[in-house]
C-alpha cells in the first residue's frame, strides 16, 4: 500500500520524461478547471436565491453587457507577451511597455464600458451594477 502512494505521489509530483509530465500537467489543469466551474455554479446557484429574479435578472444583464467588452480588455496580449518573452530572454526589457499597453487597454475598455452603459439604461440601479 505504501509503494503504491510512494508510485502515485512520484507520477504527480516529480518530472521524468515528456510524456509523463504532459500527462501530469493536463491531469492538474482539468483538476483545476473542473474545481473553478464547480465552483461557479455553486457560486451562480447561491447568488440567485440570495437576490431574487428581479434582482439576479439585473446582475445577469449587467455581467452580459460587461462581457460584451471583454474582448477588448486583452486583444490576446497575454498570448503575445508570454510567447516572445519565453522565445527571447532579452525582451525582458519591453516588459513594462508592454505592461502600459495593458494598463490603457484596461482603462480604454471601462471607459467603454462606463460610455455604453449611459446609452443602454436609463436605471441608475443597473449602471451601478455595471
Amino acid at each position: 500500500m505504501k509503494s503504491a502512494m510512494v508510485g502515485i505521489r512520484s507520477f504527480f509530483f516529480e518530472n521524468r520524461s515528456l510524456r509523463q509530465s504532459l500527462l501530469k500537467n493536463t491531469f492538474w489543469i482539468s483538476l483545476s478547471e473542473g474545481f473553478g466551474k464547480a465552483l461557479r455554479a455553486i457560486l451562480l446557484i447561491y447568488v440567485a436565491r440570495l437576490l431574487g429574479p428581479t434582482e439576479y435578472g439585473v446582475l445577469n444583464f449587467a455581467m452580459s453587457f460587461v462581457a460584451l467588452f471583454v474582448s477588448f480588455l486583452d486583444f490576446g496580449l497575454a498570448s503575445i507577451i508570454t510567447r516572445e518573452l519565453a522565445a527571447d530572454e532579452r525582451r525582458e526589457a519591453d516588459l513594462p511597455a508592454l505592461l502600459a499597453l495593458k494598463t490603457a487597454l484596461t482603462a480604454g475598455t471601462v471607459a467603454m464600458i462606463w460610455v455604453g452603459s449611459l446609452f443602454i439604461t436609463a436605471d441608475p440601479g443597473i449602471r451601478t451594477v455595471i
